[in-house]
């Protein structure tokens, strides 16, 4: 039990240390190399937090438990943009946005999310339902470039050369690769300690991965969103976590049956919980859309969205 617990410390450290590296290191590229910093969130520091997740679903399928798989990709995604989006917003200050960068983004999310629960409602994720899910992803992931590409001004506080030599260029991006597999290996830390802890206690697995494994492979979001909010980088925030939900309910939940398809047990609670995370969803992104911000009265009703989801997986 010491051991676990010490383990989850060192993994929070981590994840707090190299999330916050990764963001000095993609507002300077993006500042530099003429990159948006919306793009970064949504591709680059999307794929590098979600990397969990992936690894998460591939290896929960190939033991044969893809209730893991489901829930720690359904418990992330309402986590994401519901508690993570919450406490960022109460830690480092409200996130501001253009209406339809939001709308756009947000219903990427939105549909990525209805078509995972679309494919958990038959009660298995085979070979085929893995492919749509990863083709899926391309096509969300490119509707989101297409129409957010447009010019951001350098951000605000960030000291950076206009130019940026190309050697040293190449430098930022191998260190940006260095400082994400930091978060990973963080993140990675967190989810086998908290796996640990909770089995000594005998939860139910679907328990244990919608709440304790997807705050575990949530906290990269957190780190990462809390860290660009404070650098003034609102795009940045926005769109690793909207991004990551789409990597999330597409790319990884289909990671693992790429590999290993299988039925899914107990699928009334992941249908359950999954409903609840389209709904919370799309209340989130209408609010956010509405009053273009999110500030402290709107994260406390996030927070309030996160706390009734127990309600949804404990009925069910």
């Amino acid at each position: 039990m010491i051991i676990g617990i010490s383990l989850l410390i060192l993994g929070l450290v981590m994840l707090a240390f190299f999330s916050d590296k990764t963001v000095d290191v993609a507002a300077r590229l993006a500042a530099t190399a003429n990159i948006p910093p919306l793009i970064i969130g949504i591709v680059v520091l999307s794929m590098g937090t979600s990397l969990p997740e992936i690894s998460n679903s591939i290896i929960s399928n190939v033991s044969g438990h893809p209730e893991i798989n489901v829930g720690d990709v359904f418990g992330s995604a309402l986590a994401q943009i519901t508690l993570i989006f919450g406490l960022a917003v109460l830690l480092a200050g409200p996130i501001k946005e253009g209406r339809r960068d939001i709308l756009l983004l947000g219903g990427c999310a939105i549909m990525a999310a209805m078509l995972a629960l679309f494919v958990v409602e038959s009660g298995e994720i085979t070979f085929l339902n893995a492919v749509f899910l990863v083709i899926s992803y391309f096509v969300l992931i490119f509707i989101s470039n297409k129409y957010t590409l447009k010019e951001y001004a350098a951000p605000e506080g960030t000291e950076a050369k206009k130019y940026w030599p190309w050697k040293e260029r190449l430098w930022g991006f191998a260190k940006l690769v260095l400082f994400m597999i930091g978060v990973v290996l963080g993140a990675i830390l967190v989810v086998n300690s908290t796996i640990e802890l909770s089995t000594e206690l005998g939860i139910d697995a679907y328990i244990v991965s919608f709440f304790v494994v997807a705050l575990g492979t949530s906290l990269p979001e957190l780190f990462v969103c809390i860290a660009a909010i404070r650098r003034k980088q609102d795009e940045l925030a926005m769109g690793n976590i909207l991004g990551s939900n789409i990597t999330d309910t597409t790319l990884a939940i289909a990671a693992g049956p790429l590999i290993a398809p299988s039925v899914l047990p107990g699928a009334e609670m992941a249908i359950a919980t999954g409903t609840y995370m389209v709904i919370a969803s799309i209340v989130v992104v209408g609010l956010f859309a509405w009053r273009k911000k999110l500030d402290r009265r709107a994260a406390i009703i996030l927070l309030g969205l996160y706390a009734l989801s127990y309600f949804f997986l404990f009925a069910s």
